[in-house]
This record gives structure tokens, sequence and C-alpha cells, in this order.
């Protein structure tokens, strides 16, 4: 080790590093670096730093974080260096604990006279290592390192934790303004855009933050844009990037969401409190039941505290389309309840031993309840009627068992309709009062299958001939995959 000790370069950037690590090997400092915040953190700790020059902007963690975490064993000297020259990050480094706060690009000469100029001073005592040491940015700041918490009507933000909040349930990573803040903040100019990174809200605030007032005149026509919006809850969501309009009175006009798959949506508060809300996606897995993924999705509807109505809902799905209303409550256990369409359907989705052919549609009403939303699906209930035009029954060849009085069952049966009532209830599916065309042939049915596949069911068969009518009477068996038809 040389006389000045260790010194640690993190940054990702390959060229600003090697630059970096001759400035300090010239100096006559020992230098280790490296490319992430994480691995920089361990050879800070390893090495036993003197001196840290470190990256705003790191692939994994940001360089606040970094600092946060050396801060939390070493009173090394640290020098931020960062692109990102707007007032906030400057508090929030030496509020966090940096000693020196350097834009790039920098002069390596610069560089090196700082470095030896924080060598030269004492260091003063970090007690808990908390980031409260003098600092060249305690003198110009003296408010901020009083009190880091900034107000302004309703708005806090935080340079020491790199916090914002609104109304205290919105938590976001990093903040950007134009104008800077501390102008807002002052009242001498007014807020045309602020740019949040990191947001965490609850779901259960998002109607309060849609709903929210941000008072004064330095948010009148506002926008305000957040990325890696996650809204956590219960519902399991994709992180998010959205876009807070504001009017002239402070409060939200609308917040336009974007995601993965084509997601979009609108958010509109009302004058009773409510959310409205628009939302489209390319595809979307339905949260209620993950296993269902719509195409073209869309849904209408309004949100309070304690649910929503969805006005209406729909999609494409098995090469056709689903489309209904809904209405939601998480208030307690969760219950999910409400009526649906399904046209041209691929019925051979289903079960396609039994039914190889032919376009479903119905019309059912469904509920679910408990107190898990993702698990709602294992708990659903649905009823409703249902037909299947131009389609074939697998299996069995109704019209040979006529003719053979039951001696042979091999073969498809085509007919014109199929209708019935079906239920579905935890996974059991009942079929009631079935009934088939096919010309002369007719058919009717009724089948229970239990949640396993195991299928317990009977046909009865007719036909009109010159001669005489026919029937037969079969019972069916086995499996929804593997099913087994005797007389």
């Amino acid at each position: 080790m040389t006389d000045l000790g260790v010194a640690v370069v993190v940054e990702d950037d390959e060229d600003v590093r090697n630059l970096v690590e001759a400035v300090l090997s010239q100096a006559g400092f020992e230098v280790h670096s490296a490319a992430g915040g994480r691995e920089g953190v361990d050879v800070v700790r390893a090495r036993d730093a003197s001196v840290v020059t470190l990256d705003v902007g790191l692939p994994d963690i940001d360089g606040f974080e970094v600092l946060r975490r050396i801060r939390q064993f070493s009173d090394a000297y640290v020098v931020m260096l960062t692109a990102r020259t707007d007032e906030l990050d400057t508090l929030t480094a030496f509020h966090t604990g940096a000693d020196d706060f350097l834009a790039k690009p920098f002069r390596p000469r610069e560089l090196r006279a700082r470095v030896g100029a924080m060598m030269r001073r004492p260091r003063q005592d970090l007690g808990a290592a908390d980031g409260s040491a003098m600092d060249p940015g305690a003198a110009a700041a003296p408010a901020a390192s009083q009190s880091p918490v900034l107000h302004h009507n309703g708005l806090d933000l935080n340079p020491e934790t790199r916090s914002v909040s609104v109304d205290g349930v919105a938590k976001i990573a990093s903040a950007r303004a134009y104008p800077q803040l501390r102008a807002l903040i002052e009242g001498r100019q007014v807020l045309g855009r602020l740019e949040l990174v990191g947001v965490t809200l609850p779901q259960s605030s998002i109607g309060a933050v849609v709903g929210a007032k941000l008072r004064g005149d330095g948010f009148r026509g506002a926008r305000v844009f957040a990325k890696d919006l996650r809204l956590t809850g219960s519902v399991p969501l994709p992180a998010l990037e959205a876009e807070a309009r504001f009017g002239p009175d402070g409060a939200v006009n609308s917040v336009i969401l974007s995601g993965p798959d084509g997601l979009a949506g609108t958010l509109t508060p009302t004058a009773n409190g409510e959310v409205e809300f628009d939302v489209t996606a390319a595809t979307l897995a339905i949260p209620f039941a993950p296993e269902v993924v719509l195409s073209t999705f869309a849904m209408k509807g309004k949100a309070n505290g304690q649910g929503m109505n969805i006005a209406s809902w729909g999609g494409g799905v098995l090469d056709g389309a689903v489309s209904g209303t809904a209405s939601v409550r998480w208030s307690g256990a969760w219950q999910l309840e409400g009526g649906l369409t399904a046209r041209a359907i691929n019925a051979a989705a289903f079960a396609p031993a039994l039914l190889s052919e032919g376009k479903a549609e119905g019309q059912a009403r469904f509920s679910m309840s408990g107190k898990d939303p993702a698990k709602l699906y294992n708990a659903a209930y649905l009823e409703g009627n249902f037909s299947v035009g131009k389609g074939v029954l697998g299996t069995v060849d109704l019209s040979r068992v006529l003719h053979t009085s039951g001696r042979q069952y091999g073969g498809r049966t085509q007919f014109t309709e199929m209708t019935g009532h079906a239920t579905y209830d935890r996974g059991a599916v009942a079929l009631r009062n079935v009934n088939i065309s096919a010309g002369a042939l007719t058919a009717g049915a009724n089948a229970d299958i239990a949640p396993g596949g195991a299928i317990a069911g009977r046909i009865v068969a007719d036909i009109r001939t010159t001669v005489q009518p026919l029937r037969a009477i079969l019972v069916i068996g086995g499996t929804v995959k593997e099913p087994q038809v005797r007389n």
C-alpha cells in the first residue's frame, strides 16, 4: 500500500474508469475499481479505502445508495462524479455523506487537486457514520442541513433519503424538476415538469394520489412523469410508466399509464371522489385468473376505496371473443361478480376428445370470493347457457350406434347445433339439458366432469327412418382426455 493509501473507483463507464484510475495512480494511491454499485461497496470494505470516487448512474444501484452503504462502515473521502448536476442531486450527495461533487466531463487536474485538498483536511468525527460531518455543501445550504425535508403545499421532498412523498403515501427514489426544486419551493417559478424514478405506491392509495390537490401557484399546469412505477398490493401488476397532468387549481386532471404488452390506461378523478379508468392492452393476463390471457383487451369503469364497477370489459380468446361487466369489492374479503358473453369461441379447446370441432357462443353469470385476489379463480362459480354451431362429436358415431343396435361406436358425429346449460363450480363442470341436432338424428345428454377430469354421463340418441324410429342409450365414462362410451 502506498503512503496515501487506497483509492477505489466505482464507475460503469470503462473510459472514465480508466481515466480516474490513471489520475489517482499518478497522485500516489493504490487504486482498485468496480463497475457496479454492490461490487463497489464490497471493494471499499475489503480494501479499507481512504478515497472513493463514485458515479451516480450505476447499472445496479445508484451512487447515492452506494454512498449510504459505505457510510455505515467507512469514513473514506468520497467524491461524486456525475453528469447529473441539478440541485436535488447536489443536496442529496452532501446530505448522504459526500465530501465533494464533480460534474462530468471534468478536468483530470481538477479531480487530482480536489482529492489532494481533501487529504490535507483533518477528517471530522462521523460518529455513527451518518453523513453528519462538515462538508463543502454545509455552508451553502444551512437550512437543508438543519431540516433536510423540503415542504411545499402537499409535496414533501427529502434530499437526504432521496425520497418524495405526496400526502405521505407515494415513495419516490429520485426526482428532477424543471425549473430546479429550490426555485419552486421558494415560490420564484412555476413548475413545468417533474421527473420521478423508482416510484412505489400502495394500490390502496391510488385514489388518494389521483385525487390529490397540490396547492399553490407553483403547480399550475404542471406535468409529472414517473418511471418504474410499482403499485404494491394484493393484485400482481407490472412496472409502469405514468404521466400526471395538473390543472390550474393544482388538482390532477388525468394520469396516463403505460406498461408492457401494449398496456395503456387513463385515470381521471371525478367530483364525487371516484376515479374513472379506461385501460387497453395488446395482451393481458387477467389478475384474478392468471391462466386466462386476453388479446386486444379493453376495460372501462369507476373505482373508489371499497372497490370498482367495470362498465365494460372484453378481449380475444380461443379464436373468439368474450365481453361483459363486473363488480369488484376489496373491503374485507375480495369479491368479484359479473356477467359475460362469449362469441365464436373454439369449442374444441375445452375437451377435444369429446367435442373436436365447433364454434361456441353463450352467456353466463360468474362470481368469485376469497382473501387472495390472485387465487380467486380457485373459488370461481359460473352458470349459463351455451350453443355450438356446426360441430363434431369426437369418440362416437351416434348414427352408427343406432343403425347397428349399439354394436359399433367408433367414429365421429357431425351436428348442426348443440345447445345446453353449463355450471362451473370450483373446477367441477355440470352439463344439463344438452340437445344435439344433426338432420334426422337428435340426441339429449347430461354429464358431470370432476375437477380431476373424470366424466360420468349419458346420451339418449334418436333417429327417424322410413321404417321405424331408432333409439340408443349410451353411458359416458372415463376421462375428458380418454372418454369411454358403452351401451
